[in-house]
């Protein structure tokens, strides 16, 4: 009798032979668990999205995101459906009219695709809007078609089945055709939707929607790169919450991201906790208080995020990316940004119909104040001229003049006015109960700041795409004297080639290093003297059996820079900001910031200031889309923040400078035994909408002096001869000693106290 072990193997080995499988009679493979865990957790997600997704209440009371749901699943409808009818019993109007809509959703699908739920996009778009439309017409005819009811009916019939677009693209999505347009505006789409429902579960300390913002948007800008993270930080800053703040929260969250995809994407942390300590900076300067919620739901979201990035290999390797990066074109640059455009135009017209009320509003108003006016009159049960109230269509009337900029008396019909004693008291309580609605509407409107803000976004995104081609420009002209300089002097190479517009590249190919005529640093000086430009002394790089010869153009100058400053008597904060940086692109910066005011008011204003400007300059974005964006920033705080802008721009390169001012006091350019003054008439910025500087260009020379003051140490035009006398006894003077020197005999002579700051630059 064989042994059992021979008999398996045997059989075994002829399963393997005849290209079958024969499982193990002992118990479920660990594939089958693997498959059946999977589906089980998948169900559990889609019950609650759809549950999540049902709880989402968009304008005129519709909760249309739930069935939208059930229409985009795929084989886990049913969990769906589940989870989209048990958020039924947090409507206002009942459970049933949901409920019979996600029922006749789900089993239109089942019978349609034989409980496959298998079916093309196009058919789920086309009972998404059948659906729609039934109900549009069934909201609309049980209003008694009022304009409410119908507006109400025509606002679901279109967004259900762009959501439904919007969910199905992103639920049947493989991960390799993640780059498409409409993919990536499904994504953003769905993202918000998710955002804007889970704002409604939102806690007194903590925001459930802030929590899913950070995941999805750390997400997104590691994946497909700093552009994509901030168009999904601001499109989630503004769906995390329905109030005035939404306007003002998408900044920091777009800032964080963008500044977060510039990070090492191999480096999971850094990216995270760049991510964090801007979000945290921007949001602690700019709102102060009541945004502790929206502190912790962030904190938690990166606490949570990074042991999920941990299975997401992949994404820190910028292997198979979901948004493609290293391929990404320009055109997309510019699609991106012309979208931004068009979004920013959109709000602009939105923000000037916000900032009126409704005729709805204004009825509403009307029918108060009628009330309280009405109410206290002693004739008020006898009161003929209710009756005539309705009869003369007196409400209508109001209602219209009050719209068209304001009521009186005599617009109301003769009968009604001669009839109603205190006309006059309630004329006059309409008039102040339309103009404090305008008011309110003014102050809580901020889609113009962030409409503006799209506009800033949409050309700082123009012009990264722009340098991004003059970064790789051939230059046939530099080409050209490279390679007769080389040849003059015996260098023997195969080819130049030469790139860039500013940040000038030379590589020389097949370059012969025996018998090498000059040293590296002979040859550079040569080089900058054939070419015109400063180049650094060569890097050798070995290609295959050849060798690549690479100059860079390198920096012109050197600079030795210092600061002083000291706080106004008897406050412990200077409420002035000085401070010096470098960009990637070899620009230098030094910044003095004044805060109005003194303190700790003008600290912070003065500090968000500085720390904005160096963020983004540092990165090479634009100066002046930069400053526009600041001084949005600064119009969108709650309470009014004005500071002066001082800035100073020296390219490293060729030495030239430019002076950006904004509400700051007059510079001052030592040169030798002369004294150039460079002063502005320009309003800080924070003050008016439209964001004005001047901009102050010159060259700068070896050992030229720039010295940048706030207005405590000059205070007015005749405080320069002093300074004049002090500058012209020792201009050799190291910047510090020269700082040093300046505040101390502004301290003298200054009647009027102030925060003092100095700052000097000197080229070497």
């Amino acid at each position: 009798m064989p042994s059992p072990i021979i008999t398996k193997a045997q059989k075994s080995i002829k399963s393997s032979l005849s290209g079958k499988y024969i499982p193990p009679r002992d118990g479920m493979t660990r594939e089958k668990k693997l498959s059946r865990r999977a589906a089980f957790f998948s169900a559990i997600f889609h019950a609650v999205c759809g549950f999540i997704l049902g709880c989402a209440r968009l304008p005129f009371g519709i909760y249309p995101c739930g069935t939208a749901l059930v229409f985009a699943s795929g084989k886990n409808c049913f969990f769906s459906y589940l989870g989209a009818s048990f958020a039924c019993v947090t409507y206002p109007f009942g459970i049933a009219p949901a409920f019979a809509v996600n029922t006749i959703a789900f089993f239109a699908r089942a019978f349609s695709s034989s409980y496959n739920f298998n079916e093309k996009r196009h058919r789920k778009l086309f009972f998404s809007s059948a659906l729609s439309l039934l109900c549009a017409l069934v909201t609309a005819s049980i209003g008694g078609f009022e304009k409410e009811y119908v507006l109400a009916g025509v606002f679901y019939s279109v967004c259900l089945p762009a959501v439904t677009f919007a969910l199905s693209s992103v639920l049947s999505l493989p991960l390799s055709k993640g780059g498409a347009l409409s993919v990536n505006g499904s994504f953003c789409a769905t993202a918000f939707i998710f955002v804007f429902a889970l704002s409604f579960a939102d806690l007194a300390f903590f925001s459930t929607s802030m929590f899913f913002s950070t995941v999805i948007t750390l997400f997104s800008a590691i994946m497909g790169g700093s552009v994509h993270g901030l168009l999904l930080g601001m499109i989630c800053g503004v769906a995390c919450t329905g109030n005035a703040l939404s306007a003002a929260l998408a900044l920091p969250l777009g800032i964080a991201a963008f500044a977060s995809g510039m990070c090492d994407k191999r480096k999971k942390a850094q990216c995270i906790s760049c991510f964090f300590a801007l979000f945290s900076v921007i949001c602690l300067l700019l709102f102060q208080s009541g945004f502790e919620k929206y502190f912790f739901g962030a904190l938690l979201g990166c606490v949570v995020f990074y042991p999920i990035s941990a299975l997401m290999p992949r994404i820190f390797e910028n292997s198979s990316p979901l948004f493609p990066t290293a391929s990404y074109k320009n055109t997309k640059y510019e699609k991106i940004s012309h979208a931004f455009s068009s979004i920013s135009d959109m709000v602009y017209n939105v923000s000037d119909k916000l900032k009126y009320p409704t005729e709805y509003e204004t009825r509403k108003e009307v029918q108060k104040i009628f009330l309280s006016v009405c109410g206290g009159c002693s004739m008020y049960e006898k009161c003929y001229s209710r009756r005539l109230y309705e009869k003369e269509s007196v409400e209508d009337i109001i209602c219209e003049r009050l719209l068209s900029g304001g009521l009186k008396k005599s617009d109301l019909p003769d009968r009604f006015s001669d009839s109603c004693i205190k006309l006059s008291f309630a004329v006059e309580k309409l008039n102040d109960g339309y103009a404090q609605m305008i008011s309110d509407r003014f102050r809580d409107n901020k889609t113009e700041i962030l409409a503006s803000e799209y506009s800033s976004m949409a050309r700082l995104i123009k012009y990264t795409s722009q340098k991004e081609k003059t970064d790789t420009t051939k230059d046939t002209i530099l080409e050209e004297k490279a390679r007769c300089a080389l040849a003059a002097i015996g260098i023997r190479f195969s080819s130049v080639k030469a790139y860039g517009t500013r940040m000038k590249t030379v590589d020389v190919t097949g370059v012969v290093l025996d018998k090498f005529p000059c040293t590296s640093a002979e040859l550079a000086r040569y080089m900058s003297e054939k070419c015109g430009y400063f180049f650094g002394e060569p890097e050798y790089i070995a290609c295959g059996d050849g060798m690549t010869m690479r100059m860079k153009r390198a920096r012109k100058i050197r600079l030795e820079y210092a600061r002083c400053a000291c706080a106004k008597g008897g406050q412990g904060v200077n409420g002035d900001s000085v401070n010096f940086f470098e960009s990637d692109e070899d620009f230098f910066y030094a910044l003095i910031s004044d805060g109005m005011g003194s303190g700790r008011s003008a600290a912070l204003t003065s500090r968000l200031t500085s720390i904005f400007l160096e963020k983004l300059l540092t990165t090479g974005t634009h100066k002046t889309v930069t400053l526009e964006m600041l001084n949005n920033l600064l119009l969108s705080k709650n309470d009014e923040s004005f500071a002066t802008v001082d800035l100073l721009e020296i390219d490293l390169l060729s030495g030239d400078a430019a002076f950006i001012k904004a509400g700051a006091a007059p510079a001052y350019i030592v040169r030798a035994s002369k004294l150039y003054k460079i002063a502005s008439c320009t309003p800080p910025a924070g003050i008016v909408r439209s964001f004005c500087a001047e901009s102050t260009k010159f060259s700068l020379e070896k050992g030229d002096t720039v010295l940048m003051l706030s207005d405590g140490i000059v205070q007015s035009s005749d405080d320069a001869p002093w300074l004049c006398e002090m500058l012209a006894q020792d201009t050799n003077d190291d910047p510090s000693r020269l700082c040093d020197r300046i505040v101390s005999k502004a301290k003298k002579i200054n009647l009027r106290e102030d925060d003092m700051t100095c700052a000097a630059v000197k080229v070497v």
